[in-house]
């Protein structure tokens, strides 16, 4: 019976926890400024872009962390490397991407016209 209380009140605690949203406002402005290639107005979209390009995230956040609404939109991204070059590092060399092709997709279908990204 001791159980039962434990667990039924630990759930009704958790499900009383604010929804939280990983992703910013200037991250969740991405999916809106990418596929016109940053107009005006989009600077800090394009900056948090930039900054998840460079540190190796994915290019855009999760649709669902920005979706307040209904979940039925299904978007996803993906951003390819098209370019390498390569860098010394001392005696060393390695291959750095300089150019990605990011695509929006729209439940599996390509959604305008890939964005290239050149850092």
């Amino acid at each position: 019976m001791k159980w039962k209380r434990l667990i039924l009140s630990t759930m009704l605690a958790v499900s009383m926890i604010p929804t939280s949203y990983a992703a910013s406002q200037d991250e969740c402005a991405i999916w809106l400024c990418l596929p016109t290639g940053f107009p005006s107005g989009c600077d800090g979209a394009k900056k948090a872009f930039r900054h998840r390009m460079r540190h190796f995230k994915p290019p855009l956040p999760a649709f669902s962390s920005c979706n307040v609404g209904s979940n039925t939109y299904d978007f996803t991204a993906k951003a390819p490397c098209i370019h390498w070059h390569k860098e010394r590092h001392g005696f060393h060399h390695r291959k750095v991407c300089d150019r990605w092709q990011v695509q929006i997709y729209q439940k599996g279908q390509a959604y305008e016209q890939p964005y290239i990204f050149n850092s």
